[in-house]
């Protein structure tokens, strides 16, 4: 074993390979300028675009609500159908992969994948959003 004095941070560490000429980090300072070196998360494009398209037909429906009264009942169901169906994909993601499918009301074990459970997420959210507003515009308390 040879001592070796990181240049970065000044402690000593020892290895058993002696190579000369070189400036050896200690195994810390290495893994902070690999975890630098890593490239940074990149946007999620295509969740974006649907988080927009969403967006955008809220508030196409809020706008029609104000002017016709009767697109808050069609904000409703669309809110509706979209908190029932992100609810059922959700729980179906939800269950691990040793229960299988056929344990579907039997017990839920929380073990979601979020890369994709977080499409049928978003579609609850925007359901939601949908039967409140639908709310407010028809008077529910």
């Amino acid at each position: 074993m040879i001592e070796i004095k990181c240049p970065r941070c000044g402690e000593y560490w020892y290895h058993n390979d002696r190579q000369e000429g070189r400036a050896r980090l200690c195994s810390r300072c290495a893994d902070h300028f690999q975890y630098k070196r890593r490239k940074r998360s990149l946007i999620d494009i295509p969740f974006l675009i649907v988080v927009v398209i969403l967006f955008y037909i809220q508030v196409s429906l809020i706008a029609l609500s104000l002017l016709l009264p009767v697109f808050a009942k069609v904000m409703g169901a669309y809110g509706c159908l979209q908190f029932a169906g992100g609810m059922i994909v959700l729980s179906w993601l939800g269950f691990s992969r040793e229960q299988g499918r056929d344990a579907y009301l039997s017990s839920f074990t929380y073990d979601t994948d979020w890369k994709y459970g977080r499409w049928p997420l978003l579609i609850v959210l925007s359901g939601m959003i949908c039967i409140f507003a639908a709310g407010a515009f028809l008077g529910f308390k």
